[in-house]
């Protein structure tokens, strides 16, 4: 499995530090990396809300370790309430529970960081664009051709498959592939037996949409709504999978930090083409649910104009 890490800020309370180093020591168990704070060393709150603010600006993925202390501290609540306004992934594990609970809560919540990639050499060239692309974010990520050193073949693949199915999601490149379809197979009868949807299909071959009507295995994917890039030449098929799987996987709010982050450069080099493609995302998004009616998009897409995040700037319009 690649070595991307999966960065986690845990929201806590300092009187929680047992408690919460459990938690911790679960999350790295899982090669998951968790940022706790102590920040005794500052004195001014201005200066202490600040940091926290500043470095919730550039982090996607959030747990709160509730418990009575966090509830009372005034800075733990301060920085729920700011990680909500920006529209972050939130878990919320209660520091009481016992370990086997807040280990499925933790699992639920890696489930969106982890992608086994699903191809054959039909469409190995467009899986392998996408995996690059991915690799710029904290997903951990299974491509057989860079991951796969030594062993047996088939068991790692096997092992990996199931890893996907329990703790994250797998990107099905569609073809006609017999180990594909042993793969896709075993993907929905993992999906039967939780109640879950673990893959996101994807078509790349012209004329494959017919084949998924006539193929009694492929046919239940079409439950899953596949994405079909066929029509698309490579590149602009890149772009296309990319914002389908990270509309999946984060939310707005995400999209837009990874956005800021490389145009940055904050904990990443800077990549001006990758933040604009980002940008035109977010904008889509809001654009697209302002249009349904919601008031937050319609405010989001105000200072999306204001900002030029993935539109020129238009203050009349902001």
């Amino acid at each position: 499995m690649d070595n991307n890490e999966i960065w986690v800020f845990l929201s806590h309370s300092n009187k929680d530090f047992e408690k919460v180093r459990r938690v911790r020591d679960m999350l790295e168990n899982q090669h998951m990396r968790p940022l706790m704070f102590f920040l005794n060393c500052l004195n001014d709150d201005e200066e202490i809300d600040n940091l926290i603010k500043r470095e919730i600006d550039c982090r996607t993925r959030f747990i709160l370790c509730d418990s009575n202390e966090a509830r009372n501290s005034k800075w733990v609540q301060k920085e729920v309430e700011y990680i909500k306004s920006k529209d972050r992934i939130l878990e919320i594990i209660d520091l009481d529970w016992s370990d086997d609970k807040i280990l499925k809560k933790l699992n639920d919540f890696k489930r969106k960081a982890t992608v086994f990639f699903s191809y054959n050499r039909i469409n190995h060239k467009i899986a392998e664009t996408v995996y690059k692309r991915l690799k710029k974010y904290d997903f951990r990520l299974f491509f057989d051709k860079f991951e796969l050193t030594e062993g047996s073949f088939s068991e790692i693949i096997q092992n990996e498959l199931i890893n996907a199915q329990k703790n994250g999601t797998i990107i099905v490149f569609l073809s006609n592939s017999e180990w594909m379809k042993y793969e896709i197979i075993k993907a929905l009868e993992y999906d039967k037996q939780n109640d879950c949807k673990t893959i996101i299909p994807i078509i790349t071959e012209s004329g494959f949409v017919h084949k998924i009507q006539e193929d009694e295995i492929l046919k239940e994917l079409c439950s899953y709504h596949p994405l079909d890039v066929s029509s698309l030449d490579i590149s602009t098929q890149c772009d296309v999978i990319v914002n389908h799987v990270l509309k999946l996987l984060l939310t707005p709010g995400a999209i837009l930090a990874y956005a800021n982050n490389f145009n940055e450069g904050t904990n990443c080099k800077v990549d001006k083409q990758d933040a604009q493609k980002l940008y035109s995302l977010y904008f889509q998004m809001a654009d697209k649910a302002s249009d349904e009616g919601s008031d937050t998009a319609l405010r989001t897409l105000g200072i999306c104009y204001e900002m030029g995040w993935g539109t020129p700037v238009n203050l009349n319009k902001a």
